[in-house]
């Protein structure tokens, strides 16, 4: 029985590395009909619907569809062991950083292969700011970490965006399985929050593609990965798929202005917010998050922005919540920031909650906010656009709080938001704008 167990393990770790997978918006949006759990999209008919808010339903949504594909690329069969440079549980914090930069340098001047990280806690002790390991350049590299443990005692004094654990500049094709981060000296609460390790950073400069996580857990960090190119070098890097645990944080995993064609499959438990993605284009979002209501919150678990820099276009997201949600303004935040213009939009959204015996509400399912340059506080008004969004959720259990809140009102002639019939039936339609339009019918 063992063996059966241990293959069938083998072959979901299999494929998750090597496998490639298309992923459409049926696997990611819930219909409006079936399943188990009380589907908010199909609870009530366009009648009631249309009483409750006064609207006329639509029959069908006009969001374009976009997939994201990932590839499978080979791995050279070439194969390194951290060992090798003296990278073992118990070394000195100097002789690990070492044999990881020499292994890697070895295979990259080997054009790719896997470097194998023995089981075991590799203790990094007291760090301050810095990247321990740096690879620029690096292509078709599979790092197999199962089992081991990165951790340290990062210095409360340290800037945000450090200390760093990897990064990897202008990256191809790289895949890192099975490793876990830990970090003694974080602090995300209070005064002196997000201080402490960022295990991946990615940055980029030329056109590179393929970052790939696998059964990483994070604990007790600043974030699992960030990817963020605001002045320089956007959209430069492409095709992150990332899949992972992420408890006791602060972020989950971030990007700004870069990572087109992406998905993230996330577990994440006490975490401030789980993803966060500035000027997304074409992107898969699953996050399972739960929290116990104590650990702080933030303005979303889910945050999708644009500013007068970048718009967002194309995001799908799955987000089932447990536990009490009650820290948390919203749990999917369409956000508008910077200077408010015409230009700006989050278009094209597919977004679907599950409320999963939620114990304390959330101050809303979506929120809709604009908030305007230095102020810190959410605007009465926008100019930008919210385009061609659709929200629906299911409810397993009871949830007596706030579906939708839309604060700041868009003045944009395109903006339209698109609500299924059933979620409409639990939400006071006739207090939100008249582009919030209730549906018969979700699109696949």
């Amino acid at each position: 029985m063992n063996d059966i167990k241990n293959k069938s393990f083998d072959n979901r770790r299999r494929q998750l590395i090597f496998g490639g997978l298309a992923v459409g918006a049926s696997s990611l949006l819930q219909a409006c009909g079936g399943g188990s759990a009380e589907d908010i999209g199909s609870t009530a008919s366009a009648a009631n619907a249309s009483s409750a808010s006064g609207a006329t339903g639509a029959t069908n949504v006009y969001a374009a569809e976009t997939t994201v594909v990932t590839t499978p690329r080979p791995i050279p069969a070439n194969v390194v062991r951290l060992a090798d440079y003296g990278g073992v549980p118990g070394a000195a914090a100097a002789t690990i950083i070492s044999a990881f930069n020499q292994a890697l340098t070895q295979l990259k001047g080997l054009g790719g292969g896997t470097l194998q990280v023995g089981p075991g806690v590799y203790d990094f002790g007291t760090r301050g700011a810095g990247t321990l390991v740096y690879a620029s350049g690096l292509s078709n590299v599979l790092i197999s970490a199962y089992g081991a443990q990165m951790t340290m005692t990062t210095t409360a004094d340290t800037a945000i965006v450090t200390p760093v654990f990897f990064t990897f500049n202008n990256p191809n094709n790289i895949t890192i399985a099975g490793m876990s981060f830990k970090d003694y000296g974080a602090i995300n609460s209070g005064a002196s929050a997000n201080h402490g390790l960022i295990c991946i950073n990615i940055t980029s400069s030329v056109s590179c593609s393929g970052f790939k996580t696998v059964d990483v857990v994070a604990d007790s960090v600043v974030r699992l990965l960030m990817a963020s190119q605001p002045d320089t070098g956007r959209y430069t890097f492409e095709g992150f798929d990332l899949h992972g645990t992420v408890k006791n944080a602060y972020y989950g995993a971030g990007c700004i202005f870069n990572g087109a064609n992406s998905k993230v499959n996330l577990t994440v438990h006490n975490v401030r917010r789980a993803f966060i993605g500035y000027g997304l284009r074409n992107w898969d979002l699953t996050i399972n998050a739960s929290a116990d209501g104590i650990w702080p919150g933030s303005n979303a678990f889910v945050e999708i922005a644009a500013d007068n820099r970048e718009s967002a276009d194309t995001v799908k997201v799955n987000l089932t919540a447990t536990g009490n949600m009650k820290n948390y303004v919203g749990l999917v935040n369409f956000y508008m920031q910077g200077s408010s213009t015409s230009a700006t939009h989050i278009r094209n959204v597919k977004a679907n909650v599950t409320l999963n015996n939620v114990t304390s509400p959330a101050g809303a399912v979506f929120l809709f906010p604009y908030e305007a340059p230095s102020t810190g506080v959410f605007a009465s008004t926008t100019l930008a656009a919210w385009e061609q969004i659709q929200l629906n959720a299911a409810v397993v259990g009871s949830y007596t709080g706030t579906f939708i809140k839309n604060p700041s009102i868009s003045s944009a002639s395109t903006t339209s938001i698109n609500v299924a019939s059933g979620l409409a039936a639990r939400q006071n339609m006739s207090a939100l704008p008249n582009y919030f339009h209730v549906i018969t019918q979700c699109s696949a």
